[in-house]
């Protein structure tokens, strides 16, 4: 069991047995959502646009960003351009998509975006099953962070650090 720490600390999955039950529930919830339809416009990428953003919880947060750092960029919300910084266009895009279009750390999305989809979008999440994937993840988030659960808009955790 690790001491609690903060989803910046580069220590946080040693072990990786956490990290691992993270990975599996986003398995889980990808394959509750393999049906619905999605034309990858990334309009969902764009809070401004779409008026939502995801809340994310330590554990993800943590997950997003060991993952950007294994691409080699720095999600930025200030338009900071240390490294390969992705900055904040005007529309209040996602800190992790990339200037191509395209999602830099995809395989460890947060739930929210696994699980949001715009208004074109055909089919739907089951609420009762995400809810409970989302359960896990917050008992993960609890036992090993010391935000414990404290979920915070996604722009939020990346401007923090």
């Amino acid at each position: 069991m690790h001491s609690r720490i903060t989803p910046q600390d580069d220590r946080v999955f040693r072990g990786a047995t956490e990290r691992e039950r993270l990975r599996d529930v986003y398995l889980r919830v990808d394959a509750l959502v393999a049906d619905v339809t999605c034309e990858r416009s990334t309009d969902c990428c764009h809070f401004e646009r779409t008026g939502r953003e995801p809340y994310v919880t330590p554990i993800e947060y943590a997950e997003a960003r060991l993952a950007a750092k294994a691409s080699g960029f720095q999600a930025s919300v200030r338009g900071s351009q240390r490294g390969r910084a992705l900055p904040m266009a005007d529309e209040g895009r996602c800190p992790y998509l990339g200037s191509e279009g395209h999602c830099r750390i995809y395989a460890s999305r947060p739930l929210g975006c696994r699980t949001f989809f715009c208004e074109r979008a055909t089919g739907a999440a089951p609420r009762r099953e995400v809810a409970a994937l989302l359960r896990e993840i917050v008992d993960l988030s609890e036992k090993l962070f010391v935000e414990g659960s404290k979920s915070r808009p996604l722009r939020s955790w990346v401007a923090s650090g």
